[in-house]
């Protein structure tokens, strides 16, 4: 049911207009005698059109038409204004006010019903699409905001996957983690083996930023936990993962992903790479650039892939890191003297936009000052 207000001060002029209208099926016609009497109507219904005489006692059609524009819940009701040919000064000043049309009450009566007739239902029809575009835009907006939060939700579990930065008494490390948007196609993770004198770990990343990559962030991370303790090598675990993640493979997409052990035992970085091509080694105040080939991982079946070693002494770091960092940046700049400050410089950049895809680094710092007391925190990282 639409309800139209008809306002004029003169009852005879309302009895005619409503007389043009009463063949309209579903319209409910309010009358108004002053522009009090109109506000009083909108706040008890539901108006959809406001015939609307400009000249009337009390409240006049202009002040209704201002107090109607400045009203959240009335601005977008269209006004009709009624005026006499000698009023066109009038009509100007309402349609600069916002008004939606306009007739002149002095036209012959059978030109008059059909040009009002035909301004009432195209000024119902324009408000009934807006209200409908108003409850698409709301049931949007509530889904929108059910994701927003569906999402952060998202997020929170996925940190609940990554270990924490360790200061321990054989070697720190430090992390960085960045989704882009709100989740992330990142993942790392890294164990300390007492018994072995080794930590072992790995950084992931998968194409995409959206959802779905994210779901199978957290499906892979289940099937890394349990195949990855059957394997002994970096290169093993490549191997097993580029087989276990076929089934998760559609369209165009694959993951990278670089693996690493640091034996205290040998004193030798072991590493073995599925498609991040790229490390930072820091020794005797140097930093180097590490290339590391492999093809990305969860593309061919039969790829193979190929493992690399080399010693490593006190003092010594290793920054490993997603392709976040190394797109952005020709090649990787250290931005310190150190990982720590150096991760750090790279979370800078992060914050300030510079870098727009996930980002993840892993920042270690040989520490092999006393026995193999290692920090009780480091036994309680979670497992590769």
């Amino acid at each position: 049911m639409n309800h139209i207000i008809v306002a004029d001060d003169f009852s005879v002029n309302r009895k005619i207009l409503k007389s043009f209208l009463k063949d309209m099926k579903e319209v409910t016609i309010h009358e108004a005698a002053d522009g009090f009497q109109v506000i009083a109507l909108l706040e008890q219904f539901d108006i959809d059109l406001v015939l609307l005489d400009l000249v009337m006692p009390n409240k006049d059609g202009f002040a209704v038409l201002a107090e109607m524009k400045q009203h959240e819940g009335y601005r977008h009701i269209p006004i009709i204004v009624q005026s006499a040919l000698s009023q066109n000064e009038y009509v100007m000043q309402a349609l600069k006010l916002g008004a939606y049309d306009y007739f002149h009450k002095t036209l012959e009566d059978s030109i008059l019903e059909d040009t009002l007739v035909l301004k009432v239902r195209n000024a119902i029809h324009s408000y009934s699409l807006y209200k409908q575009v108003q409850e698409e835009l709301k049931v949007k907006q509530f889904y929108q905001e059910r994701l927003r939060k569906d999402l952060y939700v998202a997020s929170l579990v996925q940190r609940r996957f990554l270990p924490n930065n360790i200061a321990g008494s054989m070697f720190t490390i430090k992390t960085l983690y960045r989704p882009l948007h709100v989740v992330s196609g990142d993942l790392y993770d890294y164990k300390w083996d007492e018994q072995k004198q080794n930590v072992v770990g790995y950084i992931l990343d998968i194409s995409g930023h959206g959802v779905a990559t994210a779901l199978i962030t957290s499906a892979l991370k289940s099937l890394i936990e349990q195949g990855f303790g059957q394997c002994n090598s970096p290169k093993e675990k490549i191997e097993w993962l580029n087989q276990a993640i076929m089934p998760y493979c559609y369209e165009d997409f694959y993951a990278t992903i670089i693996c690493f052990e640091l034996n205290f035992t040998t004193k030798m970085i072991t590493y073995a790479s599925g498609g991040i091509h790229h490390f930072l080694y820091h020794s005797n105040g140097k930093w180097q650039f590490i290339t590391t080939p492999g093809s990305p991982i969860g593309l061919y079946d039969n790829a193979e892939f190929q493992q690399h070693s080399f010693p490593f002494q006190n003092g010594d770091e290793v920054i490993f890191f997603s392709d976040g960092i190394a797109d952005v940046l020709e090649r990787p700049v250290v931005l310190s003297t150190d990982a720590n400050g150096s991760i750090e410089s790279w979370k800078a950049l992060c914050e300030a936009g510079k870098v727009r895809d996930d980002v993840s680094a892993m920042g270690i710092t040989i520490n092999m000052e006393s026995d193999h007391n290692i920090h009780p925190a480091i036994r309680n990282a979670s497992s590769v």
